[in-house]
Order: structure tokens, then C-alpha cells, then sequence
């Protein structure tokens, strides 16, 4: 089946096709006519026309009209948004990175008085390893009961770390106490008689 049309000729159809094919293909399941479809979503037979002749796009169409439209194809209003591409996957996205989110956090508590005495330099705050970052925003929010970071953001962060994990040190045996770091020796102090 050849319904692939060319780019150049794609690119002259009006925005938002895909809902007038979803239409017209429940207008023939249902068998009404372009007239009877105007009448349904209240539109001006000439407007309707245009429509279907690919003359005119259909994102002008008022909510209450597009509302008109979900209920005749059974769908939600954001899918029929969606279909007449007033609405694209990209809007449900949040663009901004852990790290954006991280440095709008360092500038909100630079800009508290009660912080500022022991925020980080600028400077200091780039060569701060992220998870620092991180704990730093965390118990902040914390304190003020504020959200600074998206939990979900820090948590893939995580989860796709780059870095090599360090290794598992070997169980100790039962009868093995695990060892001890050396503590320095304090110097002693002499005492002079």
C-alpha cells in the first residue's frame, strides 16, 4: 500500500493530518457524511470543507470543539491535542539536567542569608564532585522543606554512574576479626623534672 507520501509534499499538508484521517476514518465506520460531521462538531460546512480538502489546519479549532472531537473518537482530549500536534511528546518532557537542577539549588541557598556564611565559592561549587553536590542540596531541602532536585533525576543519575565501583573486600573468615586502621600515636609529652 502506497500511503507514504514524499517529505516536500508532507511538509505542504496542514499541521495536525493525523486527526483529520482519525476523523474521517470514524466518520466511514460510522457512516456519516462531511456534512453531518460538520454538523456533530459544530462547524461552518465551508470550515469543515477546508478541512478535509487539506486547505485549512485544524489547530485553530477552540477547546470546546476539540473536546467535541475526543468524545466523538472515544479518546482523550490530550490525545486529540496531540493528533492536531498542539501538543508534542517533548512538552511532557522536563529538559533540564541533574546538573541544572543541582546549580539552581547552589543559587537558591547562595542567596539565603542563613547559608551564605557557608556556601561554597562559585568556583568551588564546579570542582565539587556531584554527590556532594547532591547531599549538599539534600539537606537543605531537608532543613527548609523545600524541592530543589527531582528525586527520580538523582536516582538515574546514580544508577548509570560511569565510574568503576570499587571492589568487595573478601568475608572474613568466622574465626577472623576483621582488622583495624592504625591509629596514629600521639607524641608524648616530656616532663622535665
Amino acid at each position: 500500500m502506497e500511503d507514504i507520501l514524499p517529505q516536500e509534499e508532507r511538509d505542504a499538508l496542514p499541521r495536525g493530518i493525523a486527526l483529520v484521517q482519525a476523523i474521517e476514518t470514524e466518520a466511514e465506520r460510522r457512516g456519516l457524511d462531511p456534512k453531518e460531521l460538520g454538523e456533530v462538531f459544530e462547524l461552518q460546512p465551508s470550515y469543515w470543507a477546508a478541512i478535509l480538502q487539506r486547505n485549512r489546519s485544524c489547530q485553530g479549532l477552540a477547546r470546546r470543539r476539540l473536546q467535541r472531537i475526543a468524545e466523538f473518537l472515544n479518546s482523550s482530549l490530550i490525545n486529540v491535542m496531540s493528533l492536531a500536534e498542539l501538543v508534542e511528546p517533548q512538552d511532557f518532557v522536563i529538559t533540564s539536567t541533574i546538573d541544572d537542577q543541582l546549580n539552581a539549588g547552589y543559587l537558591k541557598f547562595k542567596s539565603d542569608p542563613q547559608w551564605l556564611s557557608i556556601a561554597p565559592s562559585p568556583e568551588t561549587w564546579d570542582r565539587t564532585p556531584r554527590e556532594v553536590k547532591v547531599a549538599f542540596i539534600l539537606v537543605y531541602e531537608r532543613l527548609f522543606g523545600e524541592q530543589l532536585i527531582a528525586k527520580l533525576d538523582v536516582v538515574a543519575t546514580f544508577l548509570q554512574h560511569d565510574e568503576p565501583q570499587p571492589a568487595t573486600p573478601a568475608k572474613a573468615s568466622k574465626d577472623s576479626a576483621p582488622a583495624q586502621p592504625a591509629l596514629p600515636k600521639k607524641p608524648r609529652k616530656e616532663v622535665t623534672a
